[in-house]
């Protein structure tokens, strides 16, 4: 045999290992990258959800009182004499979605890349933002029909109670989402609530 094809035959020998080489690296490389930008669009959708949950909470906290200021004989008065606007269901709809809109879009991308611990959270979660939502804009129930008529809408102590108790329950699933979103992205576990005030 010739000498000559010793040093080609090895040459494409080390040729094909560092090829398979490099290819087995840049699959790995690629498969981090997937699980890299998974992880980062689950922690964006679980923050975006926990964030905007907040944030709607206060929304249906400011509809509620929105009723109670602007209801009654004197706001009457005051949309008569165009001393103020009557509210636009479009406009208070549009000023909603602010809110509601990205709320569901982290919703819809917990549901694509979520797992389903996370699913279930997040499906909880909405579903109690759904009840702070429903309880802050109820009628009032406080006094006759003639007297919210003249002073406005006007709340009993017990459905100010359980408004605060649907804000209280949607607080704590938040903190479920939240610890689900920690687990899975191997974040260190903290407290994340406490009951005592910072003096």
């Amino acid at each position: 045999m010739n000498n000559y094809w010793i040093p080609v035959i090895a040459a494409l020998g080390a040729s094909a290992l560092t090829g398979l080489i490099a290819m087995g690296l840049d699959e790995r490389r690629a498969r981090r990258q997937r699980r890299d930008g998974l992880t980062e669009r689950r922690t964006l959708a679980y923050s975006g959800m926990i964030s905007h949950a907040a944030s709607f909470a206060l929304a249906a906290g400011a509809l509620h009182l929105t009723a109670q200021v602007r209801s009654g004989l004197v706001e009457g008065l005051d949309i008569t004499l165009h001393h103020r606007k009557p509210v636009e269901p479009l406009e208070l709809h549009d000023w909603l979605m602010t809110e509601l809109g990205p709320m569901m879009d982290a919703m819809a991308e917990i549901w694509v890349v979520g797992t389903s611990d996370a699913v279930v959270a997040a499906n909880e979660l909405m579903l109690k933002c759904n009840k702070v939502l429903e309880l802050g804009t109820s009628r009032g129930k406080l006094g006759t029909p003639l007297m919210r008529y003249l002073i406005g809408e006007k709340w009993t102590p017990s459905q100010a109670e359980s408004f605060q108790k649907a804000i209280d329950e949607m607080s704590e699933t938040r903190k479920k989402l939240a610890e689900v979103a920690r687990i899975e992205t191997g974040v260190e576990f903290t407290t994340l609530f406490t009951n005592q005030v910072v003096q």
